[in-house]
């Protein structure tokens, strides 16, 4: 659980230096964190981590 809260402050640290969307960038994080994610996984966990990253 403590590797994936520091995965994701290096996710929020990149999303907020990029000019490119939030949502590219956690689709890109989850395509890499699990090849084997559907589309419809993604959809599903980008909501997920849009929330875990606000509460960071």
């Amino acid at each position: 659980m403590e590797r994936l809260k520091q995965e994701l402050k290096g996710l929020k640290c990149l999303i907020d230096e990029q000019q490119q969307p939030a949502e590219a960038l956690i689709r890109r994080w989850l395509k890499q964190r699990d090849p084997n994610f559907t589309a419809a996984e993604v959809d599903e966990h980008v909501q997920l981590v849009k929330r875990e990253l606000a509460q960071l």
